[in-house]
């Protein structure tokens, strides 16, 4: 490909990514965007920048752009040429924002404009991370490689993951492990087992099992891999039931008020209400609700354990249950203002690398539901 025009395509797709980051992209700048991706692997790396930079807290998954109308006007006159070279060497202008974000390309979205619209201007950035709090009261921010000592034990701690060995009096008290929205991370502990959290869990556990038992505490959704120890079996608690594990794979998610599914990879496990309890084969999910039989089921592997690769599918679900997920992996706080809305079924997927208003644009596109921000949450009307 002749490197003049290779470098105008490469503008050219940074602008369409731009544009559609900001939510100001058409459907046909979207089609367009969707097949240069599709033709030219190449220029993903585009996209896989933006994400870097949202992943690292730089930019926001979702901007609130306040521009002055100079400002708009003059951005526009970039754009807007009448020949088609000359217009993508202007897109290359406009699409350098992205490039030059942590300098000067940031004043676009930090300005401020006063108005009376009420939506916030700026970048929207997570101001906590995963925190732990320990038996003996400290609290930990994690989130970057380092190496620490408590009266419990040691953590070994990265950017996404922790690995963690008891010792001494305190080490099999309960820890407290907090995983914020938008974020999710791993904990590996002593006994090998390993945890993936996702958004908005708590993982309640200590630093070395003693007993005749390995036990847990979870509130969110994890994936387990459990170390096989069939003389020490490992308890996994939550709000609306337990699971009792040999050595297997199994997610279990409690994101909905009293409920519970734990889905079976591998192994087997046993599941316990209030009631009764149930054994699993790999492939079979229970659904256990407070008061109720638990209920069991096959489950599609790809769609429940799509969410740890940034993806959840949501099969004729109510909106206000998919609002909960959009609220968790964007961190924003979701508002009906026609409370009808929230019962609505829906089919339909989130992808947390995208921009929310990848998703916005097809709420709108199927159910005709409109959004709009104001004051740091997000409306459905």
């Amino acid at each position: 490909m002749n490197n003049t025009f290779d470098l105008e395509l490469h503008a050219h797709t940074e602008a369409l990514v731009y544009k559609r980051y900001t939510g100001e992209i058409s459907e046909e700048e979207e089609v367009e965007l969707s097949k240069l991706l599709a033709t030219h692997p190449h220029l993903e790396s585009i996209q896989q920048e933006l994400d870097r930079l949202i992943a690292a807290g730089v930019l926001d998954k979702t901007p609130h752009i306040s521009l002055t109308s100079s400002q708009r006007a003059a951005f526009e006159d970039k754009i807007h040429r009448s020949s088609r070279i000359r217009k993508v060497r202007q897109w290359a202008v406009a699409a350098s924002v992205l490039v030059l974000l942590g300098v000067g390309g940031l004043y676009f979205f930090t300005r401020t404009t006063p108005n009376n619209t009420g939506v916030t201007a700026g970048i929207h950035v997570a101001t906590t991370g995963v925190v732990l709090t320990t038996a003996d009261g400290q609290v930990i921010a994690l989130g970057e490689k380092k190496e620490i000592s408590t009266p419990q034990g040691s953590i070994s701690a990265s950017m996404d993951s922790m690995l963690v060995q008891g010792q001494g009096e305190l080490a099999s008290r309960l820890n407290e492990l907090k995983v914020p929205e938008k974020l999710d991370y791993a904990v590996t502990l002593p006994d090998g087992t390993r945890i993936r959290l996702n958004s908005a869990t708590i993982l309640r556990f200590p630093f070395a099992f003693q007993g005749d038992k390995r036990e847990v505490y979870i509130d969110g959704e994890a994936y387990f891999t459990v170390a096989s120890n069939v003389q020490q079996p490992f308890i996994v608690n939550t709000p609306s039931g337990s699971i009792e594990v040999l050595g297997t794979e199994f997610n279990v998610n409690t994101y909905v008020a009293n409920r519970l599914i734990t889905s079976l990879v591998s192994g087997a496990t046993i599941v316990h209400s209030e009631k009764e309890k149930m054994q699993l084969s790999p492939g079979q999910e229970a659904t256990v609700l407070k008061g109720n039989a638990i209920e069991k089921a096959s489950f599609d592997p790809s769609t429940t354990l799509s969410w740890m690769k940034g993806v959840f599918y949501f099969d004729q679900a109510p909106l206000k249950e998919i609002t909960s997920m959009v609220e968790r992996w964007y961190g924003y706080k979701v508002v009906f203002d026609d409370l009808a809305l929230r019962d609505i079924l829906l089919t339909a997927h989130l992808n947390k690398h995208q921009p929310i208003q990848s998703f916005l644009t097809m709420l709108q596109n199927t159910t005709s539901i409109k959004s709009y921000f104001k004051e740091g949450s997000l409306h459905l009307h």
